[in-house]
């Protein structure tokens, strides 16, 4: 699987929203750069952890 993650992604942003705070793209890239070159992997768990 490529690196490729999308901090616009509404199932990204929705995983990082906090008590109604939506993070900016920055934060949530910032954040995720840590996860190089696995990203994708954590995008597919963030989608995951806010399912309904």
């Amino acid at each position: 699987m490529m690196d490729s993650y999308s901090a616009t992604d509404l199932g990204v942003i929705r995983a990082f929203t906090k008590n109604g705070c939506v993070p900016t793209k920055a934060e949530i890239l910032k954040t995720a750069e840590k996860w190089r070159p696995y990203r994708a992997y954590a995008a597919l768990f963030l989608w995951q952890s806010k399912k309904d």
